[in-house]
């Protein structure tokens, strides 16, 4: 959770950028009414902050009002890789999907440690059972889209998935068989 007060040693307007994006990614979609008292913000300036992150790809206003965190974010991990232009496609395409199904997606990323959020339709079903926002990280084990893509993926990935798991101490005993 963001802090509270603005550290004045700090550039003010980024910090407030800073804490907005944190906001965001910790309680969701939220409308300027509800972003401005939680940054500590007059009204005016939580515009401008919203204005300046969306102007920059890093959040998206819905049909809702309410902001979001977009995929724009993404560009900030280290650990993205991927193209720029194919998320807004996924985005696209999957919001398609979640109108037809009326259920949650979430398209997830393979790393050496974890599967990772890339896409998700949370906001768009009453259907979530939990929040997959951006950059979530999804063990391979114990999950259900673990379990997917360690069966399908590549025998030579998965030897070395489970080779890290059976070397990492906070991985339950895993087993090939498994």
């Amino acid at each position: 959770m963001p802090q509270k007060t603005i550290n004045r040693d700090l550039l003010s307007s980024s910090e407030k950028c800073f804490m907005a994006l944190e906001l965001l990614n910790a309680v969701g979609p939220l409308k300027i009414s509800e972003l401005s008292p939680r940054l500590g913000v007059p009204r005016t300036t939580a515009v401008r902050v919203l204005r300046t992150l969306s102007a920059r790809g890093y959040i998206a206003r819905g049909k809702d009002n309410r902001f979001r965190i977009s995929a724009g974010v993404n560009r900030l991990s280290s650990g993205y890789r991927e193209s720029g232009t194919i998320v807004p496609r996924i985005e696209t395409i999957m919001a398609g999907y979640a109108r037809d199904f009326v259920w949650p997606l979430t398209m997830v990323l393979p790393r050496p440690d974890a599967m990772y959020s890339c896409v998700t339709t949370d906001e768009l079903t009453p259907f979530k059972m939990f929040a997959n926002p951006t950059g979530t990280r999804i063990p391979y084990f114990g999950t259900a889209s673990g379990t997917v893509y360690l069966a399908f993926c590549p025998d030579s990935e998965r030897t070395i998935i489970l080779r890290l798991a059976r070397s990492d101490p906070h991985s339950r005993e895993v087993k090939p068989e498994d």
